[in-house]
């Protein structure tokens, strides 16, 4: 897959680090956290392989989301999943083999979601942290 540029898209597996390409192109179609009601912009995420280098998947767009480092923590740490699926919507699916539901965890009163949307505001406005060296791509 090339991109505007003619830049490769898909690399394979040949290396897990995303190149700026593939990871801009990731950025452009997701545009945020694709965690579910996670609003974190493109600056304090980074992108992930649904199907883990370490297992075979390759450094592609179609094998990439963008998720916060706090979800991707949260992702390898728990043991959950994500795929994307044919219009590169994200399935997340618990260590259990559920599916996550987020409608099961939806906020209960307007308030909540109107508290969550101003806190989104600020955060895209505020610069994400600085000082582990890490530049967004592993």
């Amino acid at each position: 897959m090339l991109g505007a540029q003619c830049e490769i898209l898909d690399i394979g597996h040949t290396t897990r680090i995303w190149p700026d390409p593939t990871a801009g192109a990731i950025r452009l179609r997701d545009r945020h956290c694709r965690f579910p009601y996670c609003l974190r912009p493109p600056g304090w995420c980074d992108a992930h392989h649904c199907i883990h280098w370490e297992n075979g998947g390759p450094t592609s767009v179609d094998n990439g989301i963008l998720l916060c480092r706090w979800h991707r923590t949260f992702l390898h740490s728990k043991r959950w999943q994500v795929r994307l699926d044919a219009s590169q919507q994200p399935i997340f699916t618990k260590p259990d083999g559920t599916l996550y539901s987020p409608q099961s965890c939806r906020p209960r009163h307007q308030e909540t979601v109107a508290i969550l949307r101003v806190h989104a505001a600020r955060s895209l406005l505020a610069r994400p942290p600085v000082g582990d060296g890490y530049a967004g791509r592993r």
